[in-house]
């Protein structure tokens, strides 16, 4: 996570230095598989269509007038209210669920009943499969580049999740725990901890039928719709198309229920495995069948911070939960190993006190001060090795670099001298050439090109192998 904010942080629009980098050593070239390099060339190719995207985007916000600005604000601020009187209706529909479904009519039908216990549930699964849709409609009309807006939509969802959860869950609590009421209620004293992990395994399981529900009956409406009809609307909307943020939020939100609801359902990683299973293969049916390729591409690595800070701050509300619940609430009085207990923890103390005589020492010597500050004292030193070390590393490897640069400066110098020294000999050869082609030319001038008639004849000789002792022709009479 802190990784990818980074080299966000550091890149931020300047996309030409990830380009060049992709352009030029971006290839791996340890892949030997044909499908492997398609995958990678149709991966290159994508991001330079993002880049090019982005790009002409920049250019288009470099052209706008100061009016364009101020409507373009104006239409944010109008459609930032408009989200916000969403999330507040998401909330107060949640709210008057939770409250109805814990008053059961007993001169109703139970389908009417059980559709009332399950009211919560299917309100949650319904806000949070509509509002992500609305709100990446709402994006479009922002004047975003298509990045910002899949992170709009996501910081969104991702407040309409975990708040939606949480209230739910405070709602929750303020009925079966009667939170906030003065007088007596009857519904304390029911087993709540079986009515907290019920809803939790509602939720999974709605969020799951809500899966099944649009692959089949949203998706294949949509293709019949496109494929059979052709009226101009309905060729607008087109395909649906696989929207990758939404589907790795609602993994992430599913973690998160799982955290929540772990300590009160122990089964429910389990569900979570097969649901995640199923899901996968719905999924992929889901795309390949009904879906058509996305028009415009994003930027997954842009979006990879937001999915870490969903999971960290669904960690962090499990936590929370669950410190609440064992610091605050007593335990029920009907069900559950905490039965008679004035607080959770209190059953450690009773487990440590079943315990054998060796063990019960052995536990209460690792939880004493006599084992804990050796034990720190130990992590401190070993700490404080492991820094000196790394500061030795560290100075170390900047004196090598300083060595490096030094080396570069000094052939840097060599090279000039060198090539000084060559150009200044070649500079004299030239002088000296010149001048004795100066001195040579007056020779050249008197000689008498018969008097070289022996040293050429002798200089053949010499090279075809023949001896050069033949005496001069004699005169003929």
């Amino acid at each position: 996570m802190v990784n990818s904010y980074k080299m966000k942080w550091m890149l931020a629009d300047r996309y030409k230095v990830t380009t060049c980098y992709k352009m030029f050593c971006g290839w791996d070239f340890c892949i030997q598989d044909a499908s492997s390099a398609s995958l990678k060339q149709s991966s290159f190719l994508n991001d330079l269509k993002v880049d090019l995207e982005e790009e002409k985007f920049l250019q288009q916000v470099s052209r706008r007038t100061v009016k364009q600005w101020a409507l373009i604000y104006v239409v944010r601020v109008v459609l930032n209210l408009v989200v916000l009187i969403l999330l507040s209706g998401a909330f107060t529909f949640i709210y008057f669920a939770t409250k109805v479904s814990q008053k059961p009519q007993e001169d109703k039908s139970w389908i009417f009943n059980l559709v009332l216990q399950y009211l919560p549930s299917i309100t949650i699964t319904l806000v949070n499969f509509l509002l992500p849709h609305m709100f990446r409609g709402i994006a479009k009309f922002e004047e975003y580049s298509l990045t910002v807006q899949v992170n709009i939509t996501l910081v969104r969802s991702i407040f309409l999740k975990l708040a939606s959860l949480g209230m739910f869950l405070f709602f929750l609590c303020q009925q079966i725990l009667c939170i906030g009421k003065s007088k007596q209620c009857s519904k304390c004293e029911r087993c709540w901890e079986n009515v907290f992990g019920q809803e939790m395994y509602k939720l999974m399981m709605f969020d799951f039928l809500a899966c099944i529900g649009h692959t089949f009956l949203t998706g294949y409406t949509r293709k019949y719709l496109v494929e059979k009809c052709s009226w101009r609307l309905v060729q607008k909307i087109g395909k649906p198309q696989f929207l990758i943020p939404l589907n790795v939020l609602d993994i992430v939100y599913n973690q998160t229920v799982t955290w929540v609801g772990l300590f009160y359902t122990p089964l429910m990683p389990l569900l979570l495995v097969l649901k995640l299973i199923i899901m996968f293969y719905l999924k992929k049916f889901y795309l390949f069948s009904t879906c058509e390729p996305a028009r415009r591409m994003f930027r997954p690595s842009s979006s990879s911070v937001l999915f870490h800070f969903m999971l960290l701050l669904g960690l962090l509300m499990s936590l929370t939960t669950l410190a609440i619940h064992f610091h605050r609430f007593q335990p029920s009085d009907v069900c559950g190993p905490f039965q008679g207990s004035l607080q959770v923890l209190n059953v450690v103390a009773t487990c440590l006190n079943s315990l054998p005589t060796i063990a019960k020492n052995v536990l209460f010597y690792l939880m004493s001060e006599a084992f804990a500050i050796p034990l720190l004292l130990t992590e401190i030193i070993l700490l404080t090795s492991y820094i000196s070390l790394a500061t030795a590393n560290r100075k170390t490897m900047e004196r090598l670099k300083d060595r490096l640069v030094l080396e570069s400066f000094d052939k840097r110098y060599l090279v000039k001298n060198l090539s000084a020294v060559d150009k200044k000999k070649r500079k004299n050869q030239k002088g000296h050439t010149s001048a004795m082609s100066r001195a040579d030319v007056p020779w050249k001038d008197h000689i008498d090109p018969l008097e070289l008639q022996p040293g050429l004849s002798r200089g053949v000789s010499v090279e075809m192998g023949v001896e050069s002792n033949t005496s001069p022709p004699e005169s003929c009479h």
